[in-house]
């Protein structure tokens, strides 16, 4: 963490981009949550199903409130800044949890180990 100054792991990826980029939902759902933390900035929850819920965090605005339903790629918002990572690139913090447990957003989203990891 550059903004802590030491080193720390999550149970997401962080997908960089620029203020105002678009978010797109990464499957069919439900949004189940929006809210906003000191920490994590504006945050929209989806249940895309079989057990299994996107974590999405780091919005400058969101177009989708509790309850909607979206397609894959339907656009949910634009991307701002994550509070709690302030020094670091502007970036989406994508988690997903399947029945409450952590799982590698890579698998969902087909990109590959080293892409999602930081790498190039």
């Amino acid at each position: 963490s550059m903004t802590y100054g030491d080193w720390r792991l999550h149970d997401g990826i962080d997908i960089k981009g620029a203020i105002g980029d678009e978010i797109h939902a990464a499957g069919d759902g439900t949004v189940v949550a929006v809210s906003e933390s000191a920490t994590m900035g504006k945050t929209v929850e989806i249940n895309h199903g079989n057990g299994i819920v996107a974590i999405y965090c780091g919005f400058k605005d969101i177009n989708v409130k509790k309850g909607d339903t979206v397609k894959a790629n339907d656009v949910i918002g634009t991307l701002g800044e994550i509070p709690c990572e302030c020094v670091e690139s502007v970036h989406l913090h994508f988690e997903v949890m399947k029945e409450n447990t952590a799982i590698d957003p890579a698998n969902i989203i087909g990109v590959n180990d080293d892409a999602a990891h930081g790498g190039k």
